[in-house]
């Protein structure tokens, strides 16, 4: 009876049961765009993170290579100055052996001398 004699009555349950069908939905996208939005500012901030770490493991790298290399240069210097402290000795090595063949020289000749002066004395 109420149909007939108010047949908008179907029309307005409807429409508020459209309604509320339309507001339900409504709300789960407002949530959705706020989780989306949510998981966008999680993603930029995981984005900046990584970011920022591989930069300080650069920068770390960098500091470990500069380390090795300051060593390296380091080492290279003693080596170069090693190797100069046994070019010198080397050469003075090279003098002493030939002072060395000099002073031997000298003591054949005496050792020559002194046996010539025997052999004189045995004759004379």
């Amino acid at each position: 009876m109420v149909k007939q004699l108010c047949p908008s009555a179907e029309i307005t349950s409807s429409n508020i049961n459209n309604d509320s069908v339309f507001n339900s939905y409504k709300e789960l996208i407002k949530r959705q765009d706020e989780t989306i939005a949510s998981l966008n500012q999680q993603i930029k901030k995981l984005k900046e993170e990584v970011e920022n770490q591989q930069n300080y493991d650069k920068e770390n790298e960098l500091a470990s290579l500069w380390k090795q290399l300051a060593e390296q240069c380091q080492v290279n210097g003693t080596s170069i100055s090693r190797q100069q402290e046994i070019e010198h000795y080397k050469c003075m090595t090279v003098q002493w052996q030939s002072e060395a063949k000099r002073y031997q020289k000298w003591a054949e000749q005496w050792q020559q001398y002194q046996v010539a002066q025997v052999c004189l004395g045995v004759r004379s």
